[in-house]
């Protein structure tokens, strides 16, 4: 159990009637995120007229045992998780008050392009815009991340399916900042790594075989997927991070609270259409049962 609770959670029908809120959202995360979500949820909220007062209750696993074991009617609220692996191979179903996201993470959705040059500019203060997305090629950069993690991430879904299990590596493990490229050895070795741990549980290589190809050709290595299925909070950010400073001469100097934060009031809001209107249906059913 993910560790520091928020204390609203007890008094939250107090703290609903106190800030006027028209919904609660309850997320995973600490509480040490909270100026981050709430951020994030207002302009999301503000889409469609809402307010929104957020709390964040710790792991997956405890957003949805809560969401599960909750049976208090009295207030408009949405229990909010991660996408995460499910994605590529059982996605969570979304209930009335139940909503997982469409993307590996929250983070995923902070991490356009605008929304990073916009990073790159504020942090650097002497390149134009321009100028830094040029340098930056994002889309080329981000094209060379989902061509080297998305066979490993393949191999993950795999044996998570087969056996409840992956490695859990971020992304750095798998990148030489000295030498500015992936380590091609360490990535090679990780794949086959993995792919023989999935080879002695099936005992059968042709079967392997198809499911890696089945893999390869659902989830082929593209920025758009990148975006959806690789995880923005252990790879996509730091990367992306770590491209900015090297490649424009630019600092990022912000801890990762205050990355969050900045991405949250600069992000295009256009990708969580699915999330806004699940907000909607749910205050609007609320109404009809008050």
């Amino acid at each position: 159990m993910c560790l520091e609770y928020s204390q609203e959670v007890k008094p939250i029908e107090g703290v609903l009637k106190s800030s006027g809120a028209d919904l609660i959202i309850f997320t995973e995360d600490k509480c040490c995120c909270k100026l981050f979500y709430d951020k994030l949820f207002e302009r999301i909220g503000s889409q469609v007229g809402l307010k929104t007062k957020t709390v964040q209750l710790g792991s997956c696993d405890d957003v949805q045992k809560s969401c599960e074991t909750d049976t208090n009617r009295s207030y408009p609220k949405l229990y909010v998780i991660d996408g995460d692996l499910f994605l590529m191979y059982e996605p969570k179903k979304m209930g009335p008050n139940f909503f997982p996201l469409n993307r590996y993470c929250i983070e995923n959705f902070l991490l356009d392009v605008n929304a990073i040059i916009e990073l790159a500019y504020f942090s650097n203060g002497v390149k134009d815009k321009e100028t830094l997305k040029k340098e930056l090629d994002y889309d080329g950069i981000m094209l060379s991340l989902a061509q080297e993690m998305f066979p490993i991430y393949h191999r993950n879904v795999i044996l998570k399916c087969l056996k409840d299990r992956h490695e859990n590596r971020g992304w750095g493990f798998f990148y030489d900042s000295a030498k500015k490229r992936f380590k091609s050895d360490v990535i090679e070795r990780e794949k086959k790594t993995i792919e023989q741990e999935i080879k002695d549980f099936v005992k059968n290589d042709c079967i392997v075989a198809h499911l890696l190809d089945d893999m390869e050709l659902s989830y082929p290595s593209t920025v758009s997927n990148a975006l959806i299925f690789l995880s923005g909070k252990d790879c996509i950010l730091s990367y992306l991070i770590c491209q900015i400073e090297q490649k424009t001469g630019t600092n990022i100097g912000m801890n990762r609270n205050a990355l969050k934060l900045f991405l949250a009031e600069k992000c295009d809001l256009n990708s969580f259409s699915a999330l806004i209107n699940k907000m909607q249906e749910v205050v609007d059913s609320f109404k009809k049962t008050a």
